[in-house]
């Protein structure tokens, strides 16, 4: 059996990939021959080969993963790959392989010949007996407008079942506050929801627990605002300024230094990777460029230098540099109380329309 999990839920992906094992009755302490691993950086013709056509040992199934398939397979090479992939199809019931791959938010492996080969063999064996598993699996969207339940509730639907599968409860005016302050982010509501009922014992989540130990996103992670901008998305670029400015008063002045500083770093970011000959390369660059960086904002930076490019960087701090300059002498006049927040607004639309282009 050939099992394709694609998509940027990581969360689902790899619980997906759990009950994959519990099915086969494989463990992550099973036996070599039954549970191989095999890492983007290794994989190659021979070493996928060697592994997928091995029987298991001492019967039972042989499960082989292979992560980032469809980014390490290139497709000049799909002649060769093409012909694995079809042996693939014909392994033995007691031989899987599945071949898994996290992207990043807005990102398709539409471009991998291998990817639209195995998803057309999907659509075309539908009827079939089925031989390929082929699930893509997508955090959606934050919505932004509407009601406070319109806007949370994908968040918490995923707070009830996780809350529920998991033997704890928590408040109905809990779960929106902590959908507020963490958004469609799967793995970080689990973080949360776990220090949280920790933290309740054997009571229900408060909402004031939550106001207690969960962070609000902007005050965790101040560039969130950066990620509409680098999309190239006025609208909600402009609602999430307003956002910030109105419910956690933030300083217009102030949010604009962070906006430059993460620019500043995104065009380091951007030269890092682009300077790498290859992915690996480009990772170990961008690690290099930020040695010291905590892992969860080097991931948010990683995602949104890969949107972009060092030239778009470049000219969105002429940008901010010629705005700045303006403020300080006076060419921008001042429009009653509110010019330093409606002077930003301003510039974040020229900004998410600058990397729009």
């Amino acid at each position: 059996m050939l099992y394709v999990l694609t998509g940027d839920d990581e969360y689902n992906i790899l619980s997906e990939l759990s009950q994959i094992k519990t099915d086969l009755d494989i463990t992550d302490e099973s036996l070599q021959n039954n549970l191989v691993n095999i890492r983007p950086e290794n994989i190659t013709l021979e070493v996928v080969r060697q592994h997928t056509h091995t029987l298991p040992f001492m019967g039972g199934n042989l499960l082989v993963i292979i992560e980032g398939f469809f980014s390490a397979t290139k497709n000049n090479e799909f002649d060769e790959w093409n012909l694995l992939v079809d042996e693939l199809l014909e392994l033995p019931i007691t031989n899987h392989v599945v071949l898994y791959e996290i992207i990043q938010s807005g990102k398709t492996l539409s471009a991998s010949k291998l990817y639209k080969k195995i998803k057309d063999l999907t659509k075309s064996s539908a009827e079939e007996e089925q031989v390929v598993f082929f699930k893509q699996y997508n955090i959606p969207k934050p919505t932004l407008f509407g009601s406070i339940e319109k806007q949370t509730e994908w968040a918490r639907a995923f707070i009830s079942d996780y809350t529920k599968s998991n033997d704890f409860d928590i408040a109905h005016d809990a779960a929106i506050e902590l959908a507020v302050r963490v958004g469609n982010e799967p793995l970080t509501l689990i973080s949360e929801l776990e220090k949280l009922s920790t933290y309740s014992k054997a009571n229900p989540i408060t909402k004031q627990s939550v106001l207690l130990l969960t962070p609000a996103e902007a005050d965790e992670n101040p560039f969130t605002i950066m990620d509409t901008i680098v999309e190239g998305t006025p609208r909600k670029a402009l609602y999430l300024v307003r956002q910030m400015l109105e419910q956690n008063e933030e300083n217009p002045f102030v949010l604009q230094t962070r906006i430059t500083n993460q620019i500043r770093r995104m065009l380091i970011a951007c030269e890092a990777m682009e300077s790498g000959s290859n992915s690996k390369e480009s990772q170990l660059n961008l690690k290099g460029a930020f040695p010291t960086m905590k892992p969860f904002p080097l991931k948010t930076l990683t995602k949104q230098s890969r949107n972009t490019s060092s030239e778009k960087c470049k000219a969105a701090l002429r940008l901010l540099a010629e705005h700045d300059k303006s403020t300080k002498t006076g060419e921008i006049k001042k429009i009653g109380p509110r010019a330093p927040e409606i002077n930003l607004e301003l510039l974040v639309l020229k900004l998410a329309r600058l990397f729009q282009i």
